[in-house]
């Protein structure tokens, strides 16, 4: 191919400056000739001459097609656009500076720093040698995760249950007059349960205790009463609330919910396992639709509304390396580019490779990585501040490449079906031929970094897609134990890349996810805890929660049926409210369930009332049920 020189058109403040200039002999003319278009000048080295002949290699996959980008054709550059249109590239002639910088000649082009990771696993000494699932799970939440669970629970569940129960006005099936404190045992089940829960769907948490044919499923209720299970949820927390900062005040944490969660796994994530060369960050999202002051949507996403977090992931696993929730902390940037920096943190400096797509990109993040021997590979959109708008905006046909570069920055233009825009650190303008060998209409030429991006660039999205296939999303009213459970929900995909690679280092065969969850579930069921300071409190037995509609304890049958000393009283008021309390009427109940009515029949139609027996303390209908609970000994007949 013949050397060319590469045309550029001038904008107007360009051309004022070269005016000015003393001695400058530029004719400006009003006609088209060609005399107001310069000559960068900058020469054009064909990729035939820089990379070698390839063409004994007859390998599809691995071809390398070394055509030098579409000649340039002036007439078909796209007129520079008012300085209006950007206003950030005019505001001094610093980017003006910058814009010159860009070049075709690829001579002296950087090499990349060498990967200096050392990728692998890093397990304790005294792992096992024959690990289970459950072993993998452990070393992630460790038992001082247990017992941070069982702390707070306890803790929270004391406040509270104080507090309510100074208010008055409880009825005796309220969970605040019948909780004890969970022990690490019931903690284990009760995580158990979390985990079927995601393995087997069901429309309603009290479906994991229904003994309908149709939904009947007996895991749940062997380890814990569906009461205690909804006690335990209901109180479960990670911190104490003593501790919180309101917000506006300094020091203010908005994942304080969960922060010594959310932190110890981070910590853990980066322990166990350092990433290949190749990694890559991009937008997770926790599935939200309540109020949150930091709810995001993403309409390009599978789950739109939700709690945003940044993740970085090894690129071929999706092992989770790092990551942040976007949530608005205090002197804390979300700039896409601080995003990166932070995450990158413990990975600076070791030759890794990054990918990123357009939301990230930029010619400055770019410039930052470089600094820290950091590769980076990604899409990025045109309108970027710092790219040569000549060749962004340039028109191009299908196929057709062509190329800019700055220093170790390489700016490529390809035409696919759409404009493809990409920035790389690490490779150079080459193409590659893709495609199957069976069929030779599919194969088409590729640059290099589009092919790379696209096979290392999906990590995220295989964390997402396994998260997928055991979801825990069951409705809640606080925020941060969606999260919480997200997140625990991550445990087990993470446990699960850990313990393939293990078997893959040991030549044993990979375990499915699947069967990976379903041990670690049984096998936290089945799990005794060894904790002598416990003893006393497993062996109390837990007060059985009375019956629905019945008085505690039931009153004797004389005692009801003993005319003289039976008034009917109003329920006491809730607790905070003057509204009185209603209770399905116990005559009405035994009744319906004498005649053959289902439990959803009994939950949902029994009759309720606000009046019940003062001396009795059984809720009744006035009329007639008062009087037939006070006469008739076989009353539900």
């Amino acid at each position: 191919m013949a050397d060319r020189s590469t045309t550029r058109r001038i904008n107007l403040k360009r051309t004022l400056e070269l005016v000015m200039q003393d001695g400058s002999d530029l004719d400006i003319s009003d006609d088209d000739s060609g005399d107001g278009v310069l000559d960068s000048g900058d020469e054009f080295v064909p990729m035939n001459d820089d990379f070698g002949d390839d063409s004994d290699n007859e390998s599809v996959d691995h071809d390398i097609v070394h055509d030098a980008p579409a000649d340039i054709d002036s007439d078909n550059d796209v007129e520079q656009p008012d300085a209006g249109a950007f206003p950030a590239m005019f505001d001094d002639g610093s980017d003006s500076e910058w814009m010159e910088d860009w070049t075709q000649s690829l001579k002296n082009f950087p090499v990349s720093a060498p990967f200096e990771g050392g990728s692998g696993l890093n397990l304790p000494e005294e792992f096992e040698a024959t690990p289970t699932p459950l072993d993998f799970y452990k070393l992630i939440v460790t038992p001082s995760v247990i017992e941070l669970f069982k702390t707070e629970t306890n803790r929270y569940a004391r406040t509270t249950c104080d507090e309510i129960k100074a208010a008055g006005g409880l009825s005796a099936r309220s969970i605040f007059n019948i909780w004890t404190p969970v022990t690490l045992d019931e903690m284990k089940k009760f995580l158990a349960i979390l985990v079927h829960m995601g393995l087997v769907k069901k429309p309603k948490i009290e479906d994991y205790w229904s003994t309908h044919p149709a939904l009947s499923t007996t895991f749940a209720s062997r380890l814990l009463t569906r009461s205690r299970f909804n006690a335990i949820l209901a109180f479960f927390h990670l911190n104490d609330n003593a501790r919180f900062i309101p917000l506006g005040q300094p020091d203010h944490d908005p994942l304080f919910k969960l922060r010594p969660l959310f932190d110890h796994l981070v910590q853990k994530f980066q322990q166990l396992y350092k990433p290949e060369e190749e990694i890559c960050i991009d937008e997770a999202m926790c599935p939200w639709r309540g109020r949150s002051a930091f709810r995001c949507y993403m309409k390009d996403k599978p789950t739109k509304r939700g709690i945003k977090l940044y993740e970085l992931c090894e690129s071929v696993s999706g092992y989770v390396c790092n990551m942040e929730v976007m949530c608005h902390e205090p002197g804390v940037s979300n700039r896409p580019k601080e995003v990166c920096l932070r995450l990158l943190i413990p990975f600076a400096n070791k030759g890794h490779t990054l990918f990123v797509d357009d939301y990230f990109c930029n010619p400055e993040l770019a410039d930052e990585l470089v600094a820290e021997n950091t590769a980076l590979v990604g899409t990025v959109r045109a309108n970027r501040i710092g790219l040569p708008r000549d060749l962004a905006q340039q028109q191009m046909k299908q196929g057709e490449m062509d190329y800019l570069r700055r220093n170790q920055l390489l700016y490529i233009h390809w035409k696919d079906q759409r404009d493809v825009h990409m920035l790389t650190t690490k490779h150079l303008p080459q193409m590659k031929r893709v495609g199957s060998r069976a069929r030779p209409q599919n194969q088409k030429d590729k640059p290099v970094c589009v092919v790379e991006y696209i096979h290392n660039m999906a990590g995220v999205n295989k964390s997402d897609q396994m998260i997928s296939y055991i979801p825990l999303h069951r409705k809640t009213v606080k925020w941060w134990k969606k999260l919480a459970f997200h997140l625990m929900t991550l445990v087990m995909i993470q446990g699960h890349i850990l313990c393939n690679k293990h078997k893959k280092e040991h030549q044993q065969k990979e375990m499915c996810l699947e069967d990976f969850v379903k041990s670690v579930c049984v096998s936290l069921a089945a799990q005794p805890t060894i904790d002598p300071a416990e003893d006393e409190v497993a062996a109390v037995p837990l007060p059985k929660r009375p019956r629905l509609g019945a008085a505690v304890p039931p009153p004797n049958v004389m005692d009801r049926l003993r005319s003289g000393s039976h008034f009917p009283e109003e329920s006491p008021s809730k607790p905070g409210s003057n509204a009185k309390l209603q209770r399905t009427c116990k005559v009405c109940y035994d009744r319906m369930k004498h005649r053959g009515a289902s439990r959803d029949e009994l939950k949902n139609r029994s009759p309720r009332t606000k009046y019940r027996c003062e001396q009795c303390q059984v809720n009744l209908c006035i009329t007639p049920c008062f009087k037939v609970w006070h006469t008739m000994d076989k009353y539900h007949i």
